[in-house]
């Protein structure tokens, strides 16, 4: 997942910026992970008492955001939530704290390897393995899902973002749920944009596809679509048509899988029919009744969390020792320039540790080993409830380079005009709405899926088709611009282009993707106002990223990517 718009600024072996801390509180900083738009992540050492040493990852909001209030409630928010999650299935947070440069999230540090990896690891886990890991993804779900203030109040904690990437496999067999950097909880600071939606593309609902407000059963809609992908052995979605993807998804149009796996276990194919259904009062109500309804396909199918760690051990045993040595270098490199009274906080090699926040690197199976981080990347270190930030890219379809699960990034075709939609008058008879679409400054160009519209401003009468299309906005020295609309009511735009900072770093001038979706409502003659993005790192060749997160000022906080696990 490298080269994601979530990309990782890695700094060459030994390479530290000048701003980073040796220590952060009582950590010390012995190597840089990566540093993704929001937050730096280390790998740091506590020291105690009679030799006591505890190894952890820190996350630290970037220097720069200490002063936004947008960034920094965010980062609280996560970090809030994060600290009251304590379940075996959950990645602990082992400390929330503030040093003189801002704030930092500590967090455990964990020997594994993200499920992405795992499936896509030959000879392919069992299916009855698979079905065991996700029974624990589904615990953790429903104790987060039920989780209470202090007073007794129900917190209505909705994940929003859970996909391969985000399941951590240990190698003792346990199974972990990350990043809830993007959950949804009551009394958060930071609010989600109405017409946004958050979450990987790939595996999120329909409602959130839509950008309705989601409760508990689109995280039980996500695990369908993994229990899809286990059973098929293959992704939902398939080539980079994320558009098309998303209208099959908003009307129920995907391939169920007994259509593709008719000789599958019934259960199995009842089971993925009840989780994915498109109206949600027909899916499992909890995650807990979800995971009761697969217990008996267990119960046929014997397997424990020994055959898990077992196979974990012995297909991952090279990545484990080597990335092993290589902290252990790292720590007496560290110790060593302690005595001698020089601290270097180095950047590991090249690599990645896994913070897990489906930005866990991916390098391709069989990649050499002396590229020890990339190794590093699938083995490691996670990190819970991170706003997106390491990444390395995947020689598969992204999301994180995933990437994410990732389509293509959106490379625009040679920009070939387009006598855009309108060009071509609807035939009689059909509905049609009034496309108005302008940006700031008058420069810029614009793009209706991928193809530029011949004005700025634009104007057109365009079939009423109800169907999602990606608008872009570009204009050189700002960051571009892109967003979802869906074409079933009349659409008026005025894009305002954020400025470029002139030393932004490597992606930052690329526009992040803001997913706005509208929805059904009355046509508003007034003006939608599409507020500028703040740009994160650059989606990877291989990735398609939309951004859909935006906060109470309508800047998105963080791009999410996902990786192709098959």
């Amino acid at each position: 997942m490298e080269d994601s718009d979530q990309q990782t600024q890695r700094s060459s072996p030994g390479s530290m910026s000048n701003e980073q801390a040796t220590s952060i509180g009582p950590y010390r900083v012995i190597a840089k992970l990566g540093q993704g738009g929001m937050a730096h992540v280390l790998l740091a050492l506590k020291p105690g008492p009679a030799g006591f040493r505890k190894l952890l990852v820190i996350k630290q909001l970037r220097k720069e955001l200490v002063e936004d209030q947008e960034y920094l409630s965010m980062f609280l928010d996560e970090a809030r939530l994060a600290a009251r999650l304590a379940h075996n299935n959950v990645v602990r947070t082992y400390e929330v704290g503030e040093h003189e440069d801002g704030m930092f999230i500590a967090m455990d540090y964990l020997e594994g390897q993200p499920l992405n990896r795992v499936i896509r690891r030959k000879p392919k886990i069992t299916l009855p393995m698979h079905v065991r890991i996700l029974c624990e993804v589904l615990a953790g779900l429903h104790y987060a899902h039920n989780l209470q203030d202090f007073d007794g109040s129900p917190l209505n904690v909705i994940h929003r973002d859970v996909s391969p990437h985000n399941v951590f496999v240990t190698y003792n067999g346990e199974v972990q749920l990350l990043d809830f950097g993007i959950a949804k909880a009551a009394g958060a600071s930071s609010q989600t944009r109405e017409g946004t939606f958050k979450g990987k593309v790939s595996y999120i609902a329909p409602e959130q596809a839509l950008a309705q407000s989601p409760d508990r059963r689109a995280d039980i809609f996500s695990v369908g679509i993994m229990l899809w992908e286990a059973v098929a052995q293959r992704r939902l979605w398939k080539g980079g048509q994320d558009l098309a993807h998303l209208n099959a998804r908003i009307k129920g149009a995907e391939p169920r899988l007994r259509e593709v796996m008719p000789d599958a276990d019934p259960l199995l194919l009842d089971i993925c029919d009840k989780a994915m259904a498109l109206d949600p009062n027909d899916r499992f109500a909890t995650a807990a009744e979800f995971r009761q309804a697969l217990k008996p396909y267990l119960t046929e199918n014997l397997t424990a969390p020994e055959d898990l760690a077992a196979w974990m051990s012995e297909k991952f045993a090279a990545e484990r020792k080597e990335l092993r040595a290589k902290i252990d270098t790292q720590i007496q490199a560290h110790e060593d320039a302690t005595h001698s009274g020089e601290v270097p906080v180095v950047s590991v090699g090249s690599a990645t540790l896994t913070p897990l926040t489906g930005q866990v690197p991916t390098p391709t199976e069989g990649a050499s080993r002396n590229r020890w981080w990339m190794g590093l990347a699938g083995a490691a270190v996670v990190i819970v409830g991170a706003l997106a930030f390491i990444s390395t890219q995947d020689t598969e379809v992204p999301v994180v380079e995933e990437t994410p699960v990732v389509e293509p990034p959106v490379v625009e075709a040679a920009p070939s005009t387009l006598p855009p939609p309108a060009a071509v008058e609807p035939p009689p008879g059909v509905p049609t709405i009034d496309l108005s679409i302008s940006a700031e400054p008058a420069t810029a160009t614009l793009f209706l899926d991928g193809t530029r519209l011949d004005s700025n401003p634009f104007q057109a009468d365009v079939q009423a088709n109800g169907e999602m299309h990606r608008l872009r906005a570009t204009a050189e020295g700002f960051v571009d611009h892109e967003q979802l609309i869906v074409f079933d009511r009349d659409r008026r735009l005025n894009i305002v282009l954020e400025e470029a900072p002139d030393e932004a770093p490597r992606g930052m001038r690329r526009g992040m993707r803001t997913a706005r979706v509208g929805t059904a409502a009355p046509a508003d003659p007034a003006e939608e106002v599409a507020p500028p993005p703040l740009p994160p790192p650059p989606p990877p060749p291989a990735m398609m990223t939309i951004e859909a997160t935006t906060t109470m000022q309508g800047r998105q906080p963080r791009q999410i990517d996902e990786t192709n696990p098959y």
